[in-house]
């Protein structure tokens, strides 16, 4: 948990893990009384999770979730194997579904400026509709 609050921490609208929290949610995952505990944890890593692979790849934001030194130790196989790296996935897991993320369109450096022509009514979103751009770049 302290490596992903650390990792994590700056980032506007994060509120730090509890270790409290993270307990609940991983005895709620498996139960104390069963033998999976002491294994796999957040059953996290069976063959064709869904959810590992979302963590692990890049198209879901697991790349943006994971800090780069725990991105670098998990596997597939250690996932389902290294209790610390199930525990490690399974919060990076949550996190993954929990965030919220933006796609915001950036002007590229020595890009040309459009001069545009406001009329009456005219917002940021109606003239960045009208010359296929975004809000983000219309107000930069």
């Amino acid at each position: 948990m302290n490596e992903y609050n650390r990792h994590l921490g700056t980032t506007p609208g994060f509120s730090r893990l509890d270790w409290r929290f993270i307990k609940a949610m991983v005895w709620t995952e498996t139960g104390g009384a069963s033998p999976q505990w002491k294994r796999k944890p957040m059953q996290i890593g069976v063959p064709g999770d869904a959810g590992m692979m979302a963590l692990l790849g890049e198209k879901e934001g697991g790349n943006l979730i994971m800090p780069p030194n725990i991105r670098a130790s998990l596997t597939a196989g250690s996932i389902g194997t290294n209790p610390s790296h199930n525990i490690r996935g399974g919060i990076g897991f949550l996190l993954l579904r929990m965030a919220n993320y933006a796609h915001v369109s950036v002007r590229e450096p020595g890009s040309r400026v459009q001069e545009v022509k406001v009329g009456l009514g005219d917002n940021f979103d109606k003239i960045a509709s009208a010359n296929s751009s975004t809000l983000q770049v219309c107000a930069s």
